[in-house]
C-alpha cells in the first residue's frame, strides 16, 4: 500500500516544498509520463549531469519527453495544490524576495503543457488520488495575458507562506476550462505491483462525480487485487 502524506493543513502549501514535489511525481505523475509518452520514455529536466538540464534552462520545465500521440516532443510544467480542484494559483512570478521579482511561467515558460494536480484523500476510498488538469502551456498563456482576462484579475497576490514567497492569481477552475481547451485525469497510484490507475474524465465534473468515478475505480483495481490473492471480490 503506497504511503498516504498528510495533507498540508495551511491548504496553500504547493510545490515549492521537496517532499511533496517528489511524492507527487513518484507515487503518481511519472505513471502518466510513462503512459503518455512513445515508448514510456521520459526523463525529469533536473538532476547532476542531465542532458536536458540545459534544456530546461532555455525552455522552463520540468518533464521532456516524446508524445506517443504525434511523436513531437513534449515539455510538462508540472504543478500541484494540496487541496480539493476549486481554484489553481497561475504564478507570476516565482520570487517576489528579490529585485527584482524573479518572472515564474506565466510568463517565460516555453514548455509545451502545463499539469496541473490536485492531492486529495476522499473518505470515502481512504485512499489518495491525484486529480490533474492538462493544457497546453500556449494556449493558457494567450488566454491569460489577453487584455480582457488579466485586467478582471487585478493585482496578483503574493504567497506569504511560501519560501519565495510567489505571486500570482488563484483562479476558479471552471472559468478556465469554459474558456481554454482542458484535458483532465483521475491518477491513483499502483497497488501491489499493479499498473496505475489512469482515467480520462470530463473536465468540468463535479466534485461528488470524481469522488464517486475514483471510488468505482478503486473498487475494481481492488477486486483484482483480492482475487489474485485468492480473496473474496
Amino acid at each position: 500500500m503506497n504511503k498516504i502524506i498528510p495533507l498540508f493543513q495551511s491548504g496553500k502549501t504547493r510545490f515549492e516544498n521537496e517532499q511533496f514535489a517528489s511524492h507527487i511525481y513518484e507515487t503518481f505523475t511519472k505513471h502518466f509520463y510513462k503512459r503518455y509518452t512513445y515508448q514510456g520514455q521520459f526523463a525529469p529536466m533536473i538532476g547532476r549531469n542531465n542532458p536536458f538540464v540545459e534544456a530546461s534552462q532555455l525552455i522552463g520545465g520540468d518533464v521532456c519527453g516524446i508524445s506517443a500521440a504525434t511523436m513531437e516532443t513534449v515539455v510538462f510544467e508540472e504543478k500541484a495544490d494540496s487541496y480539493k480542484p476549486i481554484n489553481c494559483f497561475l504564478e507570476l512570478y516565482s520570487n517576489t524576495t528579490t529585485v527584482p521579482p524573479i518572472d515564474s511561467w506565466l510568463k517565460t515558460s516555453k514548455a509545451t503543457h502545463l499539469l496541473y494536480s490536485f492531492y486529495w484523500l476522499p473518505k470515502e476510498i481512504n485512499a489518495p488520488i491525484l486529480d490533474s488538469f492538462l493544457w497546453k502551456m500556449r494556449l493558457i498563456q494567450s488566454w491569460f495575458w489577453k487584455r480582457e482576462v488579466r485586467k478582471a484579475f487585478g493585482e496578483p497576490i503574493i504567497q506569504k507562506d511560501t519560501p519565495n514567497q510567489t505571486s500570482g492569481y488563484p483562479v476558479r477552475l471552471f472559468k478556465i476550462i469554459q474558456e481554454v481547451p482542458t484535458k483532465r485525469y483521475l491518477i491513483m497510484p499502483p497497488m501491489d505491483n499493479k499498473d496505475a490507475i489512469i482515467e480520462s474524465v470530463d473536465p468540468a465534473a463535479s466534485l461528488d462525480e470524481i469522488k464517486s468515478i475514483a471510488l468505482a475505480l478503486y473498487s475494481s483495481h481492488k477486486s483484482t487485487i483480492d482475487q489474485a490473492r485468492g480473496g473474496i471480490a
